[in-house]
């Protein structure tokens, strides 16, 4: 991984405002929402570095799906054990993912009485 450098960047205040409020929502933070982006627009994406994976998707960093990609899991039990061998929780879902999870629920139980 290369250096990482602390960036200025001028936005308007209604931007930055709109921009934490969705990073709250989704468990992330705004540099992360800048980094993907810019990632995704110019195709580079620097080497991931797995020495704290567990960590980083504790701290609600990187998505379980990257952590168990990372970490080479077969499935989410393996990342669950691996949070509690170092006494870790899981991230707190956003608001907007529970609204998301309920929604789908509540479909389910509609479908199946």
């Amino acid at each position: 991984m290369g250096q990482v450098r602390n960036t200025t960047f001028r936005l308007d205040d209604d931007l930055l405002r709109a921009a934490r409020i969705y990073a709250a929502e989704h468990g992330t933070s705004v540099t992360a929402l800048i980094k993907a982006h810019l990632e995704k627009v110019t195709g580079h994406h620097a080497p991931a570095d797995n020495s704290d994976s567990v960590g980083l998707y504790s701290q609600g960093e990187i998505s379980s799906a990257e952590a168990m990609r990372r970490l080479r899991l077969i499935n989410y039990a393996q990342l669950l054990d691996a949070l509690a061998d170092r006494g870790l929780t899981q991230p707190r879902l956003s608001s907007a993912e529970i609204e998301r999870q309920a929604s789908l629920l509540s479909n389910m139980i509609k479908r199946h009485p």
